[in-house]
C-alpha cells in the first residue's frame, strides 16, 4: 500500500510514477499537513454508517482517510489523468470507493443521507455552495470544506453580508476550524486557506422558495458597493420598507424575505 500521502516525498513519488504533476486549470493543490487532515476528518466527525460525496479527491490525500472511517464514499473527479493514482492509492478500500469521472456541478446529489467533506476547487467554491444548498433537491448533512481564508471569513461575518454568507446562514450555520497556511499544501498556492464548516438545517430559515429569494439577492448585489437603491426598483424596496439608503450587505435575511415577497406580487 501507498506511505503517508501527506508526505510530501511520497506524494511526488507516486505523481512522478504516473508522470504527473498538479494542474492550474483544476485548481489542484493537494493537502501535504496531517494535522490539517486529522482535524477536517474530526470536524467532519465521520463515522461507519456514513456515506460521503468527496469533490475534486486528486490522488487521494483525502479520500484514504474517509474511507477508513466512512460506510461508502463517492468522489467526482474531473481529472481523467489522475483517477488511476487515486484508484492505486485507495485500492486497500475500493469495495467502498465510488469514482464519478465528471464536472461536480453535472453529477446529481445522492438521494440517500450524506455529507460532503473535501479539498474544493477555490474557483467552484460558489457554485458548489448553491449546488448542494440551494438546488438540492436532498441537502447534506454537513459540509466540510478546504476554501480560500478570505471566502471563508466573508461566509461567517455576520454583520458584513454576501451573496456566499446568506447562502449558507439560509440553510444552515458556518464556522471557521482552523485557518490553514499555503505551506500545507503541494504545490502551495499563493493565498492562505481555512477549513469551514456548516451544520446544515432540514428546512430552509425561510418561509419562500430558496431560488425566488437568491434570484432577489443576486440583483441586490449586483453593485454592491452601491446604495440598494441603484439595484432594486424604489417601488420594490418601498413595498418591502428597506431604507434605500442601506447597501446590500447591511440587510439582514428578514429584509430580503420581504424584497422576494414585494418583486413576487409587483
Amino acid at each position: 500500500m501507498v506511505g503517508d500521502l501527506t508526505n510530501p516525498a511520497v506524494l511526488r513519488d507516486i505523481l512522478k510514477k504516473y508522470r504527473l504533476w498538479a494542474k492550474k486549470r483544476f485548481g489542484q493543490n493537494f493537502l501535504v499537513d496531517r494535522s490539517v487532515l486529522d482535524d477536517i476528518v474530526r470536524r467532519a466527525d465521520v463515522g461507519p454508517e456514513d456515506f460521503i460525496v468527496e469533490v475534486g479527491p486528486g490522488p487521494g490525500v483525502l479520500t484514504r482517510e474517509l474511507l477508513a472511517r466512512a460506510k461508502r464514499v463517492m468522489v467526482i473527479e474531473i481529472d481523467n489523468e489522475i483517477i488511476p493514482v487515486l484508484k492505486e492509492t485507495t485500492h486497500f478500500y475500493r469495495d467502498k470507493l465510488e469514482i464519478e469521472h465528471s464536472h461536480v456541478l453535472y453529477v446529481p446529489t445522492p438521494s440517500q443521507e450524506y455529507k460532503v467533506v473535501a479539498n474544493i476547487p477555490y474557483h467552484l467554491t460558489s457554485p458548489i455552495l448553491r449546488k448542494y444548498l440551494v438546488e438540492a433537491e436532498k441537502r447534506p448533512v454537513s459540509m466540510t470544506l478546504l476554501v480560500q481564508k478570505e471566502v471563508a471569513e466573508k461566509i461567517c461575518n455576520t454583520k458584513k453580508k454576501s451573496i456566499l454568507s446568506l447562502f449558507v446562514e439560509v440553510f444552515g450555520n458556518a464556522e471557521i476550524v482552523r485557518i490553514v497556511p499555503s505551506q500545507s499544501f503541494f504545490p502551495p498556492p499563493k493565498v492562505d486557506s481555512a477549513v469551514l464548516h456548516i451544520d446544515v438545517s432540514p428546512e430552509s430559515k425561510i418561509s419562500i422558495h430558496p431560488k425566488l429569494f437568491f434570484q432577489a439577492v443576486k440583483m441586490g448585489f449586483h453593485q454592491p458597493r452601491k446604495k440598494i437603491k441603484n439595484n432594486l426598483p424604489s417601488h420594490i424596496l418601498e413595498k418591502a420598507e428597506i431604507d434605500v439608503d442601506l447597501r446590500a450587505e447591511s440587510l439582514s435575511i428578514d429584509d430580503w424575505v420581504r424584497v422576494t415577497e414585494a418583486m413576487a406580487s409587483s
